[in-house]
């Protein structure tokens, strides 16, 4: 076999199932992040250098890229939840389980559901920061941001715990123990993002009280900048650390295959007029 048949061989093993979910949810927020970034640049309402991740889609016509391309992620992210969701019920529900206690296997069966409902609030969240941007509603804005990575964080911890004690199953510890820093990272990540905002805007605004003055044109030099970059730095980690996580999905994915079943409680001899 050719070099090009085993690869093509290989992507067909390692891709099967739905293991291209997790793939694409990573694919188009990476495309997202990277549209709206260049048009904000490009446009001039954005200065280059390490911006919030909603700063790349504020203004016009970047906005509207980024809302599209999100609200995608959003029912993406939606759709791998509830598929691993059933996946994880499917296998408490077999004689794979058999091997676990019965009161491990009832505690890990109500943790998935309380993942799944984490990451379907998450997925919402997210596409609440997609249709409502930071300079418009705020409040909703920062609502969105904290239950996609609040909740997100704690839907990585609990998928970890998961995935530790079926590791026979779907994948190894080792991949549980990655999930685990993952969710770790990214929740410590999110509440340093908060504490250095909070901190940069303080000081910001203290000492350049003028409204007219954008912080997201923050440049080097100006008040706050130092804790700005951190803020900026810790957000774009937190994204980082779920993308990672999605990524370690992959393999699980491959056990699920979907089909569609359509029944009809009619038939020819009893619709009428036939």
């Amino acid at each position: 076999m050719s070099v090009v048949g085993r690869l093509c061989a290989h992507l067909r093993e390692t891709f099967c199932g739905w293991s291209l979910l997790p793939v694409a949810i990573v694919l188009n927020s990476f495309l997202c992040c990277s549209v709206s970034y260049t048009t904000a640049v490009g446009d001039g309402h954005l200065y280059p250098v390490w911006p919030l991740i909603s700063d790349t889609g504020d203004a016009r016509p970047e906005s509207c890229c980024f809302s599209l391309l999100l609200n995608l992620s959003a029912l993406l992210l939606a759709l791998f939840a509830y598929m691993r969701y059933r996946l994880v019920n499917h296998f408490f529900s077999g004689s794979s389980s058999v091997m676990l206690a019965a009161g491990r296997r009832h505690a890990l069966h109500y943790l998935n559901q309380v993942a799944f409902v984490c990451m379907t609030a998450g997925a919402f969240g997210l596409s609440l920061v997609a249709n409502f941007q930071e300079t418009n509603v705020a409040p909703v804005h920062y609502l969105g941001a904290g239950l996609i990575f609040g909740l997100g964080s704690f839907y990585m911890i609990f998928e970890s715990v998961i995935g530790w004690f079926t590791n026979a199953k779907f994948t190894n510890r080792k991949i549980a123990a990655i999930r685990l820093a993952c969710g770790v990272g990214c929740f410590l990540f999110v509440i340093l993002t908060g504490v250095a905002s909070k901190i940069s805007l303080g000081i910001f605004y203290s000492e350049m009280p003028d409204p007219d003055v954008e912080y997201w044109h923050w440049k080097p030099g100006q008040p706050g900048y130092g804790w700005h970059l951190t803020s900026t730095f810790s957000e774009w980690s937190a994204a980082a650390c779920l993308m990672g996580f999605l990524l370690t999905m992959i393999p699980d994915m491959q056990f699920f295959s979907f089909q569609l079943h359509i029944l009809s409680e009619r038939t020819p001899d009893n619709v009428p007029g036939l």
